[in-house]
Formats: C-alpha cells, sequence, structure tokens
C-alpha cells in the first residue's frame, strides 16, 4: 500500500518536463543543413552567466552558456564568404534538455555549426542576441573524433 501512495505522490507532482528529441541527420544532409563542418580541438572553455527575461513574462532567470574556442584542424565544409581564422567561438547551452553540446579541453571533435541569430535556451530562443554566434546542439552530427568518425570524415571530403 506504501508503494501506491508513493507512486500516485510522484505520478501526480511531477510538473512540465522538457527533453532534447530529434531525428537521425544523415552525414550528407548534416552537411547540407550546416554553415560550417570542421575537425578541432577544444583549447578554452568560459561560462557565461547573464540575467535573461523570460519570453511573456516578468520571470527573470540565469541564462547560461558556454564559450567553446576550437583550434581548427581541418576545414570540412564552409559557406562562401564565411570568414574564419585559425580558431573558431562555437556558443551551446552546455548540454541538457535544450540539446546543447558539452565539450571536453583538449579533446577533437568533428563539428557541424550553423549561424545562430536568437539567443538559446528554453524560453528566450525566440528573442534576437546582440550579435550572430556559430552553435551547434545534439541534434547535429556534431561528435568526438575517434576511429570511427574516419569515415565519416572521407565521405565530407569527396562531397
Amino acid at each position: 500500500m506504501k508503494f501506491i501512495y508513493t507512486f500516485l505522490i510522484i505520478t501526480f507532482s511531477i510538473s512540465s518536463t522538457y527533453a532534447c528529441s530529434c531525428s537521425k541527420v544523415g552525414t550528407l544532409r548534416g552537411q547540407n543543413k550546416s554553415d560550417f563542418v570542421f575537425t578541432g580541438k577544444v583549447v578554452e572553455i568560459k561560462e557565461i552567466i547573464t540575467k535573461e527575461k523570460l519570453t511573456d513574462s516578468e520571470k527573470i532567470v540565469d541564462y547560461k552558456r558556454y564559450e567553446f574556442i576550437f583550434e581548427i584542424k581541418h576545414i570540412h565544409k564552409r559557406k562562401k564568404g564565411f570568414d574564419y581564422s585559425e580558431k573558431i567561438t562555437i556558443i551551446t547551452t552546455g548540454g541538457g534538455t535544450d540539446c546543447g553540446n558539452k565539450f571536453d579541453l583538449n579533446k577533437q571533435y568533428l563539428v557541424y555549426a550553423y549561424n545562430q541569430q536568437n539567443k538559446i535556451g528554453w524560453g528566450i530562443e525566440d528573442q534576437k542576441a546582440d550579435k550572430d554566434f556559430m552553435s551547434t546542439n545534439l541534434c547535429t552530427r556534431t561528435k568526438r573524433v575517434s576511429f570511427f568518425t574516419f569515415w565519416e570524415q572521407l565521405i565530407l571530403e569527396l562531397t
């Protein structure tokens, strides 16, 4: 009986929950949907927290995001006119239910990045950012470089 009461309390006390949900994306589609695809090493991580007002609300929240600075090792794709240097900053929420990526310092990743004009994070994603930035998320093909990413990188080079 105790189990039933516990189950009912937990079931009916749960409020809204949010989760990241995306469909599988193939290599070529991932490449086509991205503005910049590269292999790079994370050389610096910055955590940034600002106060932001939620859309359609007076509530102020901590807007937490991460700037991951990558040293570019190889470029697989870039849109015409895209200016880059030896390093690029990718801004994301750092993982969790909002589909942001989290990267480890000194590790190499194959990154499918895109130009982002709105803020990232639940409740503020429809607000314009102060300036455009490069981002990625769990719904792209971004992943840590391993033996198995060799084939994907080869496909990117051949297309």
